[in-house]
């Protein structure tokens, strides 16, 4: 009997502790006893969901509360860190928001899910509690996307001046037609390098309807079922970050020597590949010869440029990148050399349940050296 009532205290001490940490973490005037249950049951349980992979912050102070045929349905906002963002395909008027939305179940225990909503109205507030999972807000245009822990869409509207747009099915379509939401983040050029995928829907005036693929493989419910193909979603995820890989021609580094009476070697290096953060280096050497000239930029000219090899630097989240050289070829000049190599780039993105998804692509660069390179 002693062992069960010290067993019964420990338990309600450890109850009362977890109730005063989140009731001190969430600072709020009137603490709303249901926010705070779903607070507590996101601490300790750590739901698996995608989003938090990039979260900056929950901001629990904002949290959006309505009581429905569901229960209290706590919706809490969230930012992305840093330059991180979801994008929608190449549209740049479509921003996005993000929730995670907390279900209760019976048990009082809750389910989390993440709220994505997708749209261009540029005064759109995602700590309204005007718009929540009970209503929106008058004349919403957009997408309000629900995803679970196995990153599966389980509801997916399409509203436009706040009516329910239908979403007839097809299952045909090829990543081509589809445009997919990417997680990814900003660079200091502000363009947009893609991380993983969120999911694809077909694009308006392709035909066939519009069909809805999550990464997870799930099928959606709500409004509408969505269809999910799997090696479809996994071919798109590729393709998409293959969309972002080219030869480049970028000197890094020019290096000379100390120079004899007649001769001086210098070392090269510059990039001729890039895909988002995956790099490719090549290293070349150079010899020059000293002539007479009375033009000091113009008293060595070119006698070789051997290229030396190629390394990688750099990675791109789950995908696997590979590369073989093929041909080097220089040419020389009196004051200008110029290496050109071609080769092949593999790229391999292994999806859950599926054969990796690949594509080999073949590149050229080349780079202009000039005899007084010096960096």
């Amino acid at each position: 009997m002693k062992k069960k009532l010290k067993t019964i205290v420990k338990v309600l001490v450890v109850f009362v502790m977890l109730t005063s940490c989140a009731t001190e973490n969430l600072d709020l005037p009137n603490q709303d006893s249901s926010l705070v249950n779903a607070k507590i049951w996101f601490d300790t349980s750590k739901p698996n969901l995608k989003v938090l992979d990039y979260i900056n912050a929950l901001d629990w102070n904002n949290a959006i509360l309505t009581n429905g045929d569901k229960g209290t349905i706590v919706e809490v906002p969230l930012t992305l860190k840093g330059n991180f963002e979801a994008k929608v395909g190449d549209e740049k008027s479509l921003k996005t928001y993000h929730r995670l939305m907390f279900i209760p179940d019976e048990k009082e225990r809750y389910k989390a899910y993440h709220v994505l909503i997708t749209t261009n109205e540029k005064t759109f507030d995602s700590k309204s509690k005007a718009f929540n999972f009970y209503k929106l807000n008058t004349g919403f245009n957009g997408y309000v996307t629900v995803l679970n822990s196995k990153n599966e869409i389980t509801d997916f509207d399409k509203y436009q001046d706040l009516k329910l747009v239908s979403k007839p099915l097809s299952n045909k379509l090829a990543p081509a037609e589809l445009t997919c939401v990417y997680y990814g983040y900003l660079d200091e050029f502000n363009e947009f390098h893609k991380i993983s995928l969120v999911y694809c829907y077909e694009a308006p005036g392709s035909g066939g309807g519009e069909i809805f693929y999550g990464s997870g493989g799930g099928t959606g419910g709500g409004s509408g079922s969505a269809t999910s193909d799997p090696k479809a979603v996994c071919e798109a995820s590729l393709k998409g970050i293959t969309d972002n890989a080219f030869s480049t021609s970028n000197l890094l580094s020019a290096t000379i020597s100390p120079e004899n009476l007649n001769t001086r070697t210098a070392y090269y290096s510059w990039e001729i590949f890039n895909c988002s953060t995956y790099k490719i280096i090549s290293y070349e050497t150079g010899t020059h010869k000293k002539v007479i000239n009375s033009d000091p930029n113009l008293q060595w000219e070119w006698v070789s440029l051997t290229h030396n090899n190629c390394l990688s630097s750099g990675k791109v989240v789950l995908v696997d990148i590979s590369f073989v050289e093929g041909r080097t070829m220089p040419e020389i000049g009196k004051y200008n050399a110029i290496m050109a190599i071609n080769y092949s780039v593999k790229f391999s993105l292994v999806c859950e349940g599926l054969s990796p998804a690949t594509s080999e692509m073949i590149f050229l660069s080349d780079h202009n050296f000039n005899i007084n390179d010096k960096k």
